[in-house]
């Protein structure tokens, strides 16, 4: 198993692009279901908040086109948002989700 992660948050990208890529809680079930049936993804998991969005999978090559994710879900290249994507793999990406976490409870 591999892990990935891609994202936005409120550090890397300004309210306007973080709204483009979010996914409101009526929707997130069924975008969660259509990650996990997405080319290379075992398992699929999505944050989508006011201050970040992000997708975290496990795959078993750890080759998972995640912007292509985005292109397909969202109808758009994604390519004018790179510099506003940030992605982790393995031990930075669930070490990403643990911070974040932190942060909630204290």
């Amino acid at each position: 198993m591999r892990l990935s992660l891609l994202g936005v948050n409120h550090r890397t990208a300004p309210v306007e692009i973080r709204e483009r890529f979010a996914i409101p809680e009526s929707r997130l079930a069924e975008a969660t279901q259509r990650l996990a049936r997405h080319p290379g993804v075992e398992e699929g998991m999505i944050v989508s908040t006011c201050n970040r969005v992000e997708l975290l999978v496990s795959s078993e090559n750890g080759h998972t086109d995640l912007r292509g994710f985005l292109r397909e879900y969202f109808k758009t290249d994604v390519s004018p948002y790179e510099e506003h994507l940030y992605e982790l793999n393995e031990r930075d990406a669930v070490r990403h989700l643990f911070a974040w976490q932190q942060a909630w409870t204290q």
